[in-house]
């Protein structure tokens, strides 16, 4: 067997680890890293062939979000937030943040972007996070993109996963469409590491004048292996007055967090069901063992009244 030790890096947190496996090389790594390297080169070559038409972040602004609901049958609190910033006028950048508990587990996460924006147009960029649920981590990085038609946004992110997850290429393919400028819809397909998974969600801003930048939401997903999740909250978009839709396409981006919760959950619904198991019929077993051979030393022990052969 040929050992090979792989080397993998977080593009926004800055954490290393080592990971020895058998008989692998790091071809698959090498590869990864060429293609993020191409993608950024292509996201910075948008803006030489097609001039934005406003700037990629309107201004500073930031969004707070409370979640709660279910997640795999367990009752989840989580609170969330970001923040964007410009970059000058093509570029910007988001900052994610979460924390909260799913049963009586911690959750937690970080996550960032790097893009290039058009309002009138869409949006390409690189992203990167980190979750962690009962100390079990998920890592991903990659790049995502965002295609503005009228009422329709199609979005994508993909890119690669590891931690103590199952490691594999994650892709997410999206739409969500404005049946107004204040409530959105959506669709979002995904897999990861080989597994399934179809998301949904709504997102309605009520436009009270004391509180312009309320909206509440409710989504949910399901999966495989009978993985589901059903969140309902509110969110506070700080900074100016403007519709929903806007927000979506000059200040806010999705955050990264949480989202492809399912590889989470399956690892510690793993760990549950191993420090679940329990061995009743152990200590039955060894009675059983102590009570026969107390039966087989006791017989020994007896002395036995043989009849004398005849003759």
């Amino acid at each position: 067997m040929i050992f090979s030790t792989e080397w993998s890096e977080d593009l926004f947190l800055g954490k290393r680890s080592m990971t020895v496996r058998g008989g692998r090389s790091n071809l698959s790594y090498f590869k990864w890293a060429i293609a993020a390297a191409l993608i950024l080169s292509v996201g910075l070559g948008v803006p030489n062939n097609v001039p934005a038409e406003g700037p990629a972040v309107s201004a500073v602004n930031a969004k707070a979000d409370a979640l709660f609901g279910s997640m795999d049958s367990k009752g989840t609190t989580i609170g969330l937030g970001s923040i964007t910033l410009p970059l000058g006028d093509q570029f910007g950048s988001q900052i994610d943040g979460a924390w909260g508990k799913v049963s009586s587990y911690v959750y937690d996460g970080v996550g960032g972007h790097i893009f290039w924006r058009d309002p009138d147009l869409g949006l390409i960029g690189l992203i990167g996070s980190y979750q962690e649920l009962d100390n079990v981590s998920l890592i991903q990085n990659g790049a995502e993109g965002e295609l503005y038609l009228k009422d329709f946004t199609f979005r994508t992110r993909m890119g690669y996963q590891y931690g103590d997850v199952d490691h594999g290429v994650f892709a997410k393919l999206g739409v969500k469409y404005y049946l107004m400028d204040n409530l959105t819809l959506e669709v979002d397909p995904e897999v990861a590491a080989g597994d399934c998974s179809l998301g949904f969600g709504l997102e309605y801003q009520p436009d009270f004048g004391i509180l312009p930048g309320l909206a509440i939401f409710a989504e949910g997903e399901v999966g495989e292996n009978d993985y589901d999740h059903w969140f309902c909250g509110i969110s506070y978009y700080f900074g100016s007055k403007k519709s929903l839709e806007q927000r979506h396409r000059e200040d806010n981006i999705d955050s990264l967090l949480p989202d492809f919760t399912k590889h989470l959950m399956e690892k510690v619904r793993h760990a549950e069901h191993k420090r679940d198991i329990v061995s009743p019929q152990g200590g039955e077993d060894e009675g059983e063992g102590e009570d026969e051979g107390e039966g087989e030393d006791e017989g020994e022990g007896e002395d036995v009244w043989r009849e004398p052969p005849f003759g």
